[in-house]
């Protein structure tokens, strides 16, 4: 009879990806069921912040070897190069509310929608992918949108009742057509998904997680035949006294990281809106 424990009691070596998950317990328990190895890799491009985190990867790894920048994997040629763009806008009315309000009003915005429709245009007919949090509030509304703006465009909102048969089809166009929007939730699409010719992306729900914001822009990073540099849009939304700390905080990560980041500004007061 086949004898599992005793398996993976006999394993000696063991190799783990995107250890930043060994915080899971699925992934501790089997480690802990797997004792006897006497040589354990692991490697992500995300280790965390937390100290508890970081400690119980060590416990069943041992210590970090190496790291790496973006920028010195870039110039090693391992990585597309990359520009993070910095989308700060201004309400001409300050936005009150709790956080979840503050999102609702944001994403609700003329302002906002338009100018996300007009980096979408200038994009010209390359793939693009924006990260939301929310379903409802967030996907769904930027769907209908987008839908009503681009009808010569693919579009599709990918979240958690869409299903994995789908999910892979999408992201099989995504790698051979061209002229498609998929929007997704952050927890689908912020890792493990792999589209080599992807080279923009938009945060288009704000957050301030080192991993989810690191995991999102290396959905743009792998290099593929005549894609040109990668462009993380990242949206600040302010008249507001939540999201410009979100913003801050992904700052601190570019630099860390040695990202090249330019900074703009606009005004809802002076967009030309189009209504």
């Amino acid at each position: 009879m086949f004898d599992k424990d005793n398996l993976l009691k006999s394993i000696d070596c063991v190799f783990v990806d995107e250890c930043q998950s060994l915080k899971s317990h699925e992934l501790t328990q089997l480690m802990k069921r797997i004792p006897n190895t006497d040589y354990r890799f692991a490697c992500t491009g995300t280790l965390p912040q937390s100290k508890i985190d970081m400690a119980n990867i060590k416990s069943f790894i041992g210590p970090v070897i190496k790291r790496y920048t973006v920028k010195e994997l870039t110039d090693a040629g391992y990585l597309n190069p990359c520009t993070i763009h910095v989308c700060n806008l201004y309400y001409s009315k300050k936005i009150l509310g709790k956080l979840d309000e503050v999102k609702d009003q944001v994403f609700g915005n003329e302002f906002r929608k338009q100018f996300i429709r007009d980096t979408i245009f200038n994009a010209g007919n390359e793939n693009f992918l924006i990260l939301v949090g929310r379903i409802e509030k967030e996907g769904v509304v930027l769907e209908s949108y987008l839908k009503e703006q681009f009808p010569e465009k693919q579009i599709k909102f990918i979240h958690g009742k869409i299903k994995p048969k789908e999910r892979e089809e999408w992201r099989q166009r995504c790698n051979n057509e061209n002229n498609i929007i998929v929007i997704a939730v952050y927890q689908l699409f912020q890792q493990g998904i792999n589209i080599p010719n992807l080279s923009h992306v938009m945060f288009g729900s704000s957050y301030k997680a080192k991993i989810r914001t690191l995991q999102s822009i290396g959905r743009s990073l792998r290099k593929f035949e005549g894609k040109k540099d990668s462009v993380i849009f990242d949206i600040v939304d302010h008249s507001n006294k939540y999201l410009p700390k979100h913003a801050k905080e992904r700052m601190n990560y570019y630099i860390s990281e040695e990202f090249d980041v330019n900074e703009t500004s606009y005004y809802e007061s002076e967009y030309n809106l189009i209504i």
